[in-house]
């Protein structure tokens, strides 16, 4: 989905790096969403215990 929007408006010299970049970006989003949503273990978020 970004393909329309995005690389084919970078030029042709330049795209490979942009997809990188992007592809890098993708992935390192993944585990540092899930990182930043995990709790410090003190709290049990379903039920509100310690």
């Amino acid at each position: 989905m970004l393909d329309l929007p995005v690389f084919r408006q970078v030029p042709d010299r330049l795209r490979g790096r942009v997809i990188a970049a992007t592809m890098t970006l993708l992935t390192a989003g993944m585990p540092a969403g899930a990182f930043a949503a995990r709790t410090d273990g003190r709290t049990d978020h379903r039920t509100g215990r310690s």
